[in-house]
Order: C-alpha cells, then structure tokens, then sequence
C-alpha cells in the first residue's frame, strides 16, 4: 500500500481495498500448485474498484510476466495491472492525473465567480 500512496493521490486503506491474487486462480493451469497461488507473493492490495473491474482476466503476456517476475519475488511491492485489463482507468490516465484536472477544474470555477 504504501507503494502506491507514494505515487497516487487515491489513497488505499484498510476500507476501501480489497487483497487481490495477482495471478487469479480461476487461471490455474496444470504448471501450478495451490501452494504457488496462494503463496504470499501472489497477493496485493488491489481498490475495490480494479478488483471488482479486473475479476480473472489474464493473457499470456500477463502469464510470462508473472513467471518471470513476481512469482516466488518478496522484493515486489509495486502493484500489477494485468495487460489483459487495458488501461488501469476508462481514460487511461494515472488515478493522480485525474485528481490534479478535478482539482484545477475546481480552482477555475472559484476563480470566475
């Protein structure tokens, strides 16, 4: 969490995530183990939204990333985004982008009144 709180204005806590298996195990395949799914360093804090959004999808890119990368990796602590979800938002900005034009648009209306 704090990975991405350092690099969001959308903050994550306690309420409003959800504990994400990067891997989804609906994907499970006959090269893996319950035990490799449900290891520590398959699981992220994911918002509620993306995880509700993001469901079982992965491809095979998201497959060969996760092999190569995050299974079995303590180190990670940046959240994945699977390629086989598009873009982590409708408009394809960070959720900080977003923020900072709402943010601006609400300046601008005070200004002009």
């Amino acid at each position: 969490m704090s990975a991405w709180n350092a690099n969001y204005v959308e903050q994550m806590r306690p309420d409003n995530i959800h504990i994400d298996h990067i891997k989804p195990l609906a994907s499970m395949t006959a090269h893996n183990t319950v035990d490799e799914l449900a290891h520590f360093t398959n699981l992220q804090p994911l918002l509620v939204q993306d995880n509700a959004r993001k469901k079982h999808r992965w491809s095979a890119q998201d497959e060969r990333h996760w092999q190569l990368h995050i299974s079995g990796n303590t180190a990670v602590c940046e959240v994945y985004w699977p390629q086989a979800c598009g873009a982590l938002n409708a408009a394809g900005l960070e959720w900080g982008a977003l923020h900072v034009l709402a943010r601006v648009a609400g300046q601008m209306q005070r200004v002009e009144v």
